[in-house]
């Protein structure tokens, strides 16, 4: 039986002297060591992955979770603050309004808004303003204003709000006249909040 070691292709001696190599033996070691990659090599590496690849799949679901559990989360809040936010200038404007300040009422507004009403369209603030005070002389005709938001919607980078709120005004000396409001408001960069859009019906 020929071993291992005379199949090796390393030089021998003939009889008449000379050095001779065996192709055939060459061969024959160069199938054993493909055979020993083949049945050993694959199946170590795979039972290293396995595991590896097991707890990936096992843990991927849950940090999945807990990542879109943070994200909302971080979003729910946004909402809310920039909702406080937006609640508390309308409350300072209705106040401004009801104790006859119109200067006061329109500094929530951007200086280039843009005013819709049923008699037309306005743009920019000092016009709305002059608007206001031919349509109100007095403190008298103005009345008292409550501005009751009922839904905020932010856009996704938090730097845009719009309001759907209803607005009253009530008299002394007449009916009290009500209506609906479509308000566009955005963030300065002073974080600040102004109305860029009003559309008051």
């Amino acid at each position: 039986m020929q071993s291992l070691l005379d199949a090796f292709p390393y030089p021998k001696i003939d009889a008449s002297g000379r050095e001779s190599c065996s192709p055939r033996g060459f061969a024959s070691v160069l199938a054993l060591l493909l055979f020993c990659l083949l049945a050993v090599g694959p199946p170590a590496a795979a039972s290293a992955e396995e595991p590896a690849q097991k707890a990936a799949e096992q843990a991927t679901p849950r940090e999945a979770a807990t990542q879109d559990g943070i994200q909302n989360s971080l979003q729910s809040n946004t909402q809310k603050n920039i909702a406080a936010q937006v609640k508390k200038l309308l409350s300072t404007q209705a106040e401004a309004w009801s104790r006859g300040d119109l200067e006061a009422f329109v500094s929530a507004y951007a200086p280039q808004v843009r005013f819709v009403s049923p008699s037309g369209i306005t743009r920019g603030r000092q016009q709305v303003l002059e608007r206001y005070q031919r349509r109100y002389p007095d403190a008298a005709a103005m009345g008292t204003l409550t501005l009751e938001v009922e839904e905020v919607r932010t856009a996704a980078d938090g730097q845009v709000a719009h309001v759907a709120a209803r607005w009253l005004l009530e008299y002394d000396d007449r009916e009290p006249a009500s209506g609906y409001t479509l308000l566009a408001l955005s963030r300065g960069a002073e974080g600040r909040w102004e109305i860029i859009e009003d559309a008051s019906m």
